[in-house]
């Protein structure tokens, strides 16, 4: 007597079947992650330029109105020296609903470009400082250290942000020259 074949497939063949679906859709979706992190690393870059654009210029305003007004601006240059140095205190007035001198001004005027660009770009990190080389040719990338030895050194803003929550670690991605100011 014959053996009568049976139409189907056998589980090993489901399985078989499963597991290459399931590394197609492993690998589709590792895809789109990547995708979806390039074009969120291009939108912080694209407001992180477009945010050192705006305080370059707030900067050769700020520069230029100093040397019009020089007896009745002498607090610039101390103010664009503590930011210049990380050290600028940004607990202000509100110069919206108060008066406010000219120093409490800029120093409003940064926080709130500083507080704008940390909305857009959470985690980032500003460093205005004099750098005469911001690129470090040993490791290909940019870095925080400023090497500005006098006025004459250009101004950089340097922007970085983590790429992720755990990542504590990380190098400008943006390095935006301004110039030398206050000379």
């Amino acid at each position: 007597m014959q053996k009568q074949s049976l139409l189907g497939f056998t589980l090993i063949e489901i399985l078989i079947a499963m597991s290459l679906v399931s590394i197609a859709m492993l690998i589709s979706l590792n895809g789109q992650l990547i995708s979806r992190q390039a074009a969120q690393e291009y939108q912080y870059k694209s407001i992180a330029m477009r945010h050192a654009s705006e305080l370059a210029a707030w900067i050769g305003l700020v520069d230029e109105f100093y040397r019009r007004d020089l007896e009745n601006t002498k607090a610039i240059p101390v103010l664009m020296n503590e930011i210049l140095n990380g050290a600028a205190s940004l607990d202000q007035a509100n110069c919206f609903y108060a008066e406010c001198s000219v120093a409490q001004q800029l120093k409003f005027d940064f926080a709130n470009w500083s507080q704008r660009l940390k909305t857009f770009v959470p985690g980032a990190r500003v460093v205005i400082c004099r750098d005469d080389q911001a690129w470090n040719s040993v490791s290909q990338s940019w870095h925080w250290e400023c090497d500005g030895k006098d006025e004459l050194s250009p101004t950089v803003i340097k922007i970085g942000w983590p790429m992720n929550a755990t990542n504590k670690i990380f190098t400008p991605a943006i390095v935006f020259t301004v110039g030398p100011i206050f000379t």
